[in-house]
């Protein structure tokens, strides 16, 4: 940098075993283990600006959606689910304007309602623990394996490379008219199964990896439901709403 004429900013340098980080509070627990605090002040601070976006108008202002993208992805920095509702945030930058410096209010609806619904109710900060042994995909070995059809799904899961248990259904169409489908054999229909299936998988087995230390593995044939998992969201609007729901 200094190579560059850049000069640095030492008067922002931390160091110590709690530091302010973009988003987050980090703390050292110990050797194997940083707690990530998401303080309550800027988890009331975005409550308040989705539930004025909520209650007024038709548009936003451009200026204003800016600041709200902002505040949602330093959150979404340490709470990966918040992700897919930046994503449609964003796309509303994007899409044609419903007057100068202007959005339709109607375009990030629903990210804001599902925010909302995540901050109904929660009083205080948010914590996570990032442990080493998660970082190295150490403990417990989990792995999913599913597969769907136009006309059905399944799935099994292994417990340290051992089959324990599955699961085979039919395609619903209740399903199917939640995520406006029809049953035909084509490949906009066989990736929103797929990764319906990779869903109901993960929702059925949630008890043996949602609250141990595990390195959990999702098998499946299909591309696109595998970078939705990766990413828990898409450019498809069908399985922007399975990403959701992840």
């Amino acid at each position: 940098q200094r190579q560059m004429c850049i000069r640095d900013s030492f008067k922002k340098g931390q160091y110590h075993r709690t530091v302010t980080w973009i988003g987050a509070t980090l703390t050292i627990l110990d050797r194997a283990s940083i707690k990530a605090t998401i303080s309550a002040a800027r988890l009331a601070e975005i409550k308040l600006l989705t539930q004025k976006h909520l209650a007024g108008g038709n548009v936003i202002a451009l200026k204003e959606l800016r600041t709200c993208i902002g505040k949602v992805q330093a959150v979404a920095s340490v709470l990966h689910t918040w992700r897919p509702f930046v994503q449609m945030l964003y796309a509303a930058l994007t899409a044609p304007p419903a007057k100068p410096g202007c959005a339709w209010l109607q375009q990030i609806t629903v990210p804001l309602k599902w925010l909302n619904a995540f901050l109904i109710g929660k009083s205080g900060s948010i914590e996570r623990i990032m442990t080493v042994d998660s970082h190295f995909r150490l403990g417990s070995r989990i792995d999913i394996v599913t597969d769907a059809s136009p006309y059905g799904m399944g799935g099994f899961l292994s417990l340290d490379y051992m089959p324990v248990q599955w699961f085979a259904i039919r395609v619903d169409p209740d399903d199917l008219n939640m995520l406006g489908l029809k049953q035909v054999e084509d490949s906009t229909v066989q990736q929103a199964l797929e990764a319906l299936t990779v869903l109901i998988a993960l929702r059925t087995w949630k008890h043996h990896w949602s609250q141990v230390r595990c390195s959990i593995s999702v098998s499946t044939d299909n591309m696109a439901a595998l970078v939705l998992c990766a990413k828990l969201k898409s450019k498809s609007p069908t399985l922007g709403i399975l990403g959701r729901e992840m």
